[in-house]
């Protein structure tokens, strides 16, 4: 559950921000729930982008990469990936969070052995990191109530998805 709250911390920052167009800095795109559909990870003026990493020590790196619908920073439809890439190339701590409406405290979500992570490949730019892959595996819809949290397994998504976005520094 930690991971999940690393993940929806970020929409909660996103809320506050005004629909302002944004640029895109890359993508999110394939089969959810049987559809194609797109979101578009994207440029926060002066402040990197829904798109980051983090080296947070030698030979682990951080990636998370929120996805919108459109061009605008509306939590209601996002989409996060995250997970950590080791110096080896393994991947540690896969998870994934779609937000369907504007409410936090209903999600569905997707952590390690439900969702496997397929890094195809990391460019680091200096500022910035090139990342392209494939996330496949299955949401199930939580919903949480103060501490109370409550997954549905008969409310699940399948999801087929690849990114390819370019990641800023976390700040």
């Amino acid at each position: 559950m930690k991971k999940i709250a690393w993940m929806i911390a970020p929409l909660l920052g996103l809320a506050t921000i005004t629909s302002a167009i944004a640029d895109s800095v890359g993508t999110i795109s394939g089969r959810f729930n049987g559809e194609e559909r797109t979101w578009s990870a994207l440029k926060i003026e002066g402040a990197g982008s829904t798109s980051t990493y983090d080296e947070f020590m030698p030979g682990f790196t951080s990636i998370h990469i929120q996805g919108h619908q459109g061009d605008d920073f509306s939590v209601s439809g996002s989409l996060s990936i995250g997970f950590t890439v080791r110096e080896s190339g393994d991947i540690d701590e896969p998870s994934m969070v779609f937000v369907p409406g504007a409410k936090l405290s209903d999600y569905y979500e997707a952590n390690e052995g439900a969702l496997t992570i397929d890094l195809e490949s990391i460019k680091d730019q200096g500022e910035t990191m090139v990342v392209t892959g494939r996330a496949t595996g299955t949401l199930v819809r939580t919903r949480r109530k103060g501490i109370k949290i409550t997954a549905d397994p008969s409310d699940t998504i399948e999801v087929d998805l690849s990114f390819e976005t370019i990641a800023s520094a976390s700040q």
